[in-house]
């Protein structure tokens, strides 16, 4: 029997917040959207300008109600199920955590949506409600990616994860991939020494950011955002946590050093370029055009995507014949693509 949700809280009204209310939104489910009450109304009157859309007709967004923080904390009582998307910091979510408990229903399913921080540390002051607690890891753009994690503690109630599933799978049209408590869950421990190893051979073959995504987009038949547009969609402030926490707890991994935070990616951060988010971070949009970010220089150069024919023509040919014929050239743009790939496979 497939589990009922009447009723959704989303704690956070920030991009990812608003995006994953609007993933239940289109499944018809009530939802509530919480933040602080200063800017949750126009957060979520801004779901319907989201791009990729987030909602399947403008129509949907009548399932989402906007409450804050300060004041509807006490509307809680009514959700089957809440999940947490604020600022990637354990403080906050245990103390929001803390903060809602009161309201809660006593059967409620609390969950996190964190992309790369302990659950089961997040969840350790929740008492009773632990064995209710997990993580619901959603990736974005959250409308467009079927992936969802989950991620039990070791409170957690052996059938939770399995109802979930059955929900999530039947209700939503995900596929659900479980994960271990550990740091980046599956996905993004992956994907991330993914983006490390390309940060690391483009820098030690002097790639540019916009040739890097020339090659490793559509052409190593991976989405079209590639590696650095892909990161500024998902966040650099994000990028740049998930690299400083890798940095810290995987210190015994035999790849450790892939997981310094670039000084570039330090930099963006202090300037507020952020990504999409900020309009500007790795790439920025002037005048209809797309420009880069320069390390050396600290400026933004007009983008070109430019693959050298040769790498261009190996591309074109069978995937089972790319390493030997990567490997035996030795233009930068093809001994980039041969590390990258061997890396990530040895990883």
């Amino acid at each position: 029997m497939i589990m009922k949700i009447s009723q959704v809280g989303i704690l956070g009204s920030g991009v990812m917040g608003a995006q994953i209310a609007a993933v239940f939104a289109n499944a018809n489910i009530p939802t509530l959207l919480f933040g602080k009450e200063a800017h949750v109304e126009d957060n979520l009157n801004n779901i319907i300008n989201f791009k990729p859309k987030a909602l399947t007709h403008p129509d949907q967004q009548s399932w989402i109600t906007a409450a804050s923080f300060e004041n509807d904390l006490i509307q809680l009582s009514d959700c089957d199920l809440v999940i947490e998307a604020i600022i990637e910091d354990v403080d906050a979510k245990q103390d929001l955590f803390t903060k809602i408990l009161p309201y809660l229903s006593t059967d409620v399913i609390l969950a996190t949506n964190t992309s790369s921080l302990s659950v089961d540390q997040i969840g350790k002051n929740l008492g009773d409600f632990q064995s209710q607690f997990c993580g619901i890891h959603f990736f974005n753009p959250p409308r467009y990616m079927s992936l969802v994690e989950l991620i039990s503690t070791e409170k957690t109630k052996p059938d939770l994860l399995d109802q979930l599933e059955g929900f999530f799978t039947s209700e939503l049209g995900k596929n659900i991939l479980y994960a271990n408590d550990e740091p980046g869950f599956v996905a993004n421990r992956i994907g991330v020494f993914s983006i490390a190893a390309c940060i690391h051979h483009a820098d030690r073959l002097g790639l540019d950011f916009d040739t890097v995504d020339a090659l490793t987009g559509t052409k190593l038949k991976r989405p079209k955002s590639a590696t650095f547009r892909t990161a500024d969609l998902v966040g650099l402030d994000i990028l740049k946590h998930v690299f400083d926490q890798f940095d810290q707890v995987l210190s015994d991994d035999p790849w450790h050093a892939y997981f310094k935070t670039p000084q570039w990616l330090g930099y963006l951060f202090k300037q507020h370029a952020l990504g999409e988010k900020t309009k500007a971070g790795i790439y920025k949009k002037e005048d209809g055009e797309i420009w880069v970010y320069q390390t050396e220089s600290q400026n933004y150069n007009k983008a070109n995507y430019e693959v050298e024919a040769s790498v261009k023509s190996i591309l074109k040919t069978d995937i089972s014949c790319w390493i030997t014929a990567l490997r035996s050239n030795q233009h930068p743009q093809s001994q980039f693509l041969y590390s990258v790939i061997k890396d990530t496979c040895l990883y």
